[in-house]
């Protein structure tokens, strides 16, 4: 009985920090979309989607990973794949709230921008944290581990993105979890094209 009510208290608590994560990284999205620019789906607001919700969901999936019991590799990446899409499906619907308040410039081609670059960052954070998570199980400070990793991830490629953008003559950049910096926010036009696809070709 000890047990079971253990495994039923730590599965709520589980529970808590997943809906908390999805909670603080709509909240920040939601300020961030009271700016110019950022104010419905399109580049602007996918590259701040692509900063802030692939840590979140990396933390988020790899608590997940570390509380429940081991399942096979297949039915983890499900269960991770599952949880990057409602992380994904609520920064879209922010974008689009904020667009219905401020209005829509071009909402068929921001929202394919944003499901190639944040919505497909948020797949692999959430695969990122879901793996950082298992290989946590086996360290003796298990949640300090799982988190580290899980953060260590998005955050340093973005990082090494940065700084290939920074030193070296390229004037725009990819990364597996932001997806496309043009390298300005002030371009009319902003549209990786078939780059953009052949680069989430290779994330598959």
């Amino acid at each position: 009985m000890i047990t079971r009510r253990r495994g039923v208290a730590i599965r709520l608590l589980g529970a808590l920090r997943r809906r908390t994560a999805l909670i603080v990284s709509g909240i920040v999205l939601l300020l961030i979309g009271f700016l110019p620019l950022f104010n419905s789906p399109g580049y602007e607001y996918s590259l701040a989607a692509g900063l802030v919700l692939p840590s979140f969901v990396a933390v988020s999936s790899a608590w997940s990973a570390l509380k429940r019991t081991a399942l096979p590799p297949r039915v983890e990446v499900e269960r991770a794949l599952a949880h990057g899409v409602r992380f994904a499906a609520l920064g879209y619907a922010i974008a689009f709230l904020h667009g219905l308040r401020s209005g829509f410039c071009d909402l068929a081609s921001g929202s394919l921008h944003y499901a190639l670059t944040a919505g497909m960052g948020c797949l692999l954070g959430s695969l990122a944290g879901a793996t950082a998570g298992l290989i946590a199980r086996g360290t003796r400070f298990r949640r300090t581990v799982a988190v580290a990793l899980a953060l260590a991830l998005p955050l340093g490629s973005i990082g090494v993105s940065l700084y290939r953008f920074y030193s070296s003559p390229m004037i725009f950049a990819f990364d597996p979890f932001v997806g496309y910096f043009s390298g300005s926010l002030y371009d009319t036009v902003i549209d990786a094209g078939l780059p953009l696809w052949t680069y989430r070709a290779g994330s598959l």
